[in-house]
């Protein structure tokens, strides 16, 4: 996984051991925030996979035109809104009667946050593919799921950012016993700005209801420009008990964020 403002995926499907992995098919779609595939299978198919080869799967830029032709690799382009799932199905090393699959989940939410996919299997597979896919079929990552994975992978709403104003931040941070993270930024700044706001609903996916996160577009919202000053845009700020207790100018990646923040993103 690629990290940055909005990260690019990188899978690989790789071939170990004295038998070839045969009659792969790959179905992918692309994920929109309401886990909606606005497209489906056309991966293509692969006879075999021998030893030590490798099926590799890569995201990039919408507007990037793709620079390979190469049979073991297929590149998908994603908005920055955009995430997506990969299933491979194929015929069983050993037995070969029987049909395996593996399917990895990376939804906008866990994207933009820079977390892995996610691996579904058994009941939790078959449910995202009947609600994403029903064509498709089986499921997922074995790195310890954070709360918000565990929200997408039961199909919980997840909480996002609330837009705060000169009119109505003082109620909102009022209402909100832990800390607020804000992010404030420009209009101006368009698509990175949009992308800064996006991943900022990733970041209170895994930290809601604990610390309140809130977005502020600066340009039209005077006063809270005038109370949390900062030269460089966009800026972040982390506030308690009516004071700032930290602030930090720029961003690259939800994790980036969270290791700065480290005392109150937990």
């Amino acid at each position: 996984m690629q990290s940055g403002p909005i990260p690019q995926l990188q899978l690989t499907f790789s071939s170990v051991g004295a038998s070839s992995i045969r009659d792969i098919e790959l179905s992918i779609g692309v994920l929109d925030d309401n886990d909606h595939a606005a497209c489906g299978d056309g991966a293509g198919a692969k006879a075999t996979l021998g030893r030590n080869e490798s099926l590799t799967i890569r995201t990039q830029p919408a507007d990037v035109q793709s620079s390979t032709s190469a049979p073991e690799e297929r590149v998908f382009n994603l908005k920055p809104t955009q995430g997506i799932y990969v299933t491979a199905q194929f015929r069983a090393p050993v037995l070969t009667w029987l049909r395996a699959s593996r399917t990895f989940a990376w939804p906008p939410v866990l994207r933009a946050a820079s977390e892995h996919p996610v691996e579904l299997r058994g009941h939790r597979e078959r449910s995202f593919l009947d609600r994403v896919a029903p064509q498709a079929h089986q499921a997922p990552n074995r790195h310890r799921p954070s709360n918000a994975a565990k929200r997408w992978i039961k199909n919980q709403p997840l909480p996002t950012a609330s837009v705060a104003t000169d009119s109505n931040f003082d109620n909102l941070v009022s209402h909100h016993s832990g800390p607020a993270f804000i992010g404030l930024g420009p209009t101006w700044q368009g698509e990175w700005w949009d992308n800064t706001k996006h991943a900022l609903d990733s970041l209170a996916a895994r930290h809601a209801p604990r610390v309140l996160v809130l977005t502020v577009d600066v340009d039209n919202n005077p006063v809270l420009q005038a109370r949390f000053p900062s030269s460089t845009l966009p800026y972040f700020v982390m506030y308690q008990d009516r004071q700032i207790t930290q602030m930090e100018a720029g961003f690259s990646s939800i994790p980036e964020l969270e290791e700065l923040f480290r005392n109150y993103l937990k």
